[in-house]
């Protein structure tokens, strides 16, 4: 029969070393946003946890992680409207998960809450060339003028 403080220590040290991600990096992540070739875009972000503003580019926002992908779509007068999608990826703190005994249920709470999945530190959404001015169209005067004869 095991001893109560064996058996303490061993559920101390489950209880640990399971879900590794919300433990070492938690359900949210910071990332840069930049918008090429130009500077303080409007960006909204959005992924099946939840929806995010970054009032001007360059800049960070916080966002909850997520096993679906990021939408990011920037916008700034004067350029043409872009979105690019990002792929959650698998964290490398899964590995701990599997690994270490007690593991799979730790890995169930990181995938339930989104631990166990990373977002790209940096995101560059190209805004293109800006669109082209209209250009103005000089109006021709032509005077017209009545031919008067002199008697």
């Amino acid at each position: 029969m095991q001893s109560p403080i064996k058996l303490g220590l061993l559920s101390l040290a489950a209880l640990t070393l399971t879900a590794c991600g919300t433990i070492h990096h938690g359900t949210q992540q910071k990332i840069m946003i930049t918008t090429p070739p130009t500077t303080g875009a409007s960006c909204q972000l959005s992924n099946k946890i939840g929806k995010y503003r970054l009032q001007s580019t360059p800049g960070t926002v916080d966002v909850k992680r997520a096993n679906t992908p990021l939408t990011i779509t920037c916008h700034k007068a004067g350029y043409p409207t872009r979105t690019k999608i990002v792929k959650a990826k698998l964290h490398a703190t899964m590995v701990g998960n599997v690994a270490l005994p007690g593991g799979s249920v730790g890995a169930g709470v990181d995938v339930v809450n989104g631990a166990a999945f990373t977002y790209p530190k940096e995101i560059a959404v190209s805004l293109g060339k800006q669109a082209a001015k209209p250009k103005k169209h000089a109006k021709k005067m032509h005077l017209t003028g009545k031919r008067t004869s002199q008697a």
